[in-house]
């Protein structure tokens, strides 16, 4: 049986993700737009300190879970441009169309983040409807 993505399996699924993450630790936190799970790490990269900073949220207005991130140079303080941040991670986003990144401002921290969602026009279906027994958030 398949269950649709609401707030409340948000909720359960955040919950269960954080409370049951290892390394990195991600804490929840109660914000006027639902509670959120952050983490803020560290790492380095071609001889720098990069900061990263990372939210998951649950967007009411349109029913989607939201990925919050940003990297940035510990030293300087100069925000890493996506491609920068797709090289650390080794991934190239330009080529899967099931996901969308783009540059918004964060609602709470009101600055420029990136955020990652699920593409609404992607036919294909990765993480549209998970089965009630899974976690959403994990997938």
């Amino acid at each position: 049986m398949s269950e649709v993505f609401t707030e409340e399996r948000y909720i359960r699924d955040i919950a269960t993700f954080a409370n049951s993450s290892k390394g990195d630790v991600w804490t929840l936190n109660k914000t006027p737009f639902g509670i959120t799970a952050k983490q803020s790490a560290i790492c380095r990269f071609d001889d720098q300190i990069i900061n990263r900073q990372a939210q998951f949220q649950y967007d009411r207005k349109l029913a989607r879970l939201e990925l919050w991130f940003m990297f940035y140079c510990r030293n300087s303080g100069r925000p890493l441009r996506i491609r920068e941040i797709a090289e650390i991670l080794g991934t190239k986003p330009e080529e899967n169309d099931a996901i969308v990144i783009e540059l918004s401002t964060h609602p709470t921290l009101r600055i420029p983040y990136y955020k990652l969602y699920k593409n609404p026009d992607d036919s294909g279906d990765l993480i549209g409807i998970v089965p009630a027994g899974e976690n959403y958030v994990e997938r």
